[in-house]
């Protein structure tokens, strides 16, 4: 069993790495379904947590790689919040989704 921590920390690497992938940051741009790639924040999500998995078996992240997809995801929300860009920090600056 892998510490949250832990798991946060390499996702946020791995991350990192992704971060200049244009169809990764899209899937985490969405701020409200209307605006997600698939339709649903939770499927964008879910997307870009497959991506950070194929990722980290590409590229030695074993920690990451052979972790379950909801827990990838919940780390990434993590990750997003750590740099202020989570979809609610977002969502609340003037320029966002109606409620």
């Amino acid at each position: 069993m892998t510490t949250n921590k832990a798991l946060n920390d390499a996702v946020d690497n791995i991350h990192r790495e992704l971060i200049e992938d244009d169809n990764y940051r899209a899937l985490l741009s969405a701020v409200c379904n209307e605006q997600a790639v698939e339709g649903s924040l939770f499927n964008d999500d879910t997307l870009a947590a497959m991506k950070i998995r194929d990722h980290a078996k590409k590229n030695g992240y074993a920690l990451v790689g052979h972790e379950k997809m909801a827990a990838i995801r919940k780390a990434l929300k993590v990750v997003i919040r750590r740099y202020g860009m989570s979809r609610k920090q977002r969502r609340e600056q003037p320029i966002g989704c109606e409620p």
